[in-house]
């Protein structure tokens, strides 16, 4: 079995039951949630670090045995799903892998998405989102909001993310005070590339900046204390 490498906070059911979402999914949600991003933003429209990180959690929590693998793989998060696929299905505990499930009305949406996205936010800079390897949608239909809602927040997101290459950052250090001990861990990345590596410190333990396996995607996007948050669980 597993270490388990996730926090798992108490999830009223009806939370779950009320957004048609696996009690597991819900669960990692509020885990990853902060002060910046609810677990209701989570739900409704996750950035790509926010999915593959829930992704993970609910891979952890079933190999840990926190929560009993289901059947077929599927994890419900509202109309979508997180799917984990035994590497090896004749081992007791396999390793999974995790991808998003559409059906084909989704995968039309997707598209639909794209194209649209690409029109609003005009071919210059659509291309340099490219060349920063933005993923418009993170790859998600967002069947729960209008074309055109999901469009115009995309849109924003983009431009948001283009001023942080205009102001040429190049090191953004972020901080957090976590858990009954009050302990301060400060991240260090680039938001201007994505594929960078993020550093850790406790200050109150070490002026000396570590290494850990996370990149700049996949915590630019998250609030100071979840990105934190995601970090110090790896560490502990």
């Amino acid at each position: 079995m597993n270490e388990l490498q996730y926090a798992t906070p108490a999830v009223a059911a009806q939370w779950a039951n009320s957004r048609e979402t696996h009690i597991a999914v819900a669960t990692a949600i509020h885990g990853i949630s902060g002060p910046g991003r609810s677990p209701e933003d989570i739900w409704e429209n996750p950035t790509q670090a926010e999915w593959d990180h829930v992704c993970m959690a609910v891979e952890n929590y079933v190999n840990a045995g926190v929560f009993a693998a289901e059947d077929d793989g599927r994890y419900a998060w509202g109309c979508e799903a997180v799917v984990l696929q035994a590497l090896n299905t004749s081992a007791t505990e396999s390793a999974g892998v995790l991808e998003t499930m559409f059906d084909d009305a989704a995968a039309e949406r997707d598209a639909a998405l794209e194209s649209a996205f690409a029109d609003a936010i005009g071919h210059d800079k659509y291309q340099r989102l490219l060349d920063e390897s933005w993923q418009p949608f993170a790859g998600k239909a967002h069947l729960s909001m209008s074309l055109e809602d999901a469009v115009a927040r995309e849109v924003k997101a983009a431009n948001e993310f283009l001023e942080t290459l205009a102001d040429d950052k190049q090191e953004h250090i972020i901080s957090a005070v976590l858990g009954e001990d009050a302990e301060v861990i400060e991240l260090s990345f680039d938001p201007v590339r994505p594929e960078s590596p993020v550093f850790y410190r406790y200050p109150d333990v070490s002026e000396d900046w570590q290494s850990c396996p996370f990149q700049s995607a996949d915590v630019r996007h998250l609030s100071d204390e979840a990105a934190c948050a995601m970090v110090n669980n790896w560490v502990g």
